[in-house]
């Protein structure tokens, strides 16, 4: 059990779920840019005629 002041060194499983969380803001983030973005798409079809 190291002490909280030496640097902690990551298991493989923490350290590849730390990427699979990152990776899953990442594409949370961007359905939600592309959300919006085809939301007001959608909505200025609607309104041109």
């Amino acid at each position: 059990m190291p002490t909280p002041l030496q640097p902690r060194q990551p298991r493989e499983g923490q350290n590849s779920f730390e990427y699979f969380f990152a990776a899953a803001v990442m594409i949370a983030v961007a359905a939600t840019l592309l959300n919006a973005a085809a939301a007001d798409f959608m909505l200025a079809i609607l309104l041109l005629p």
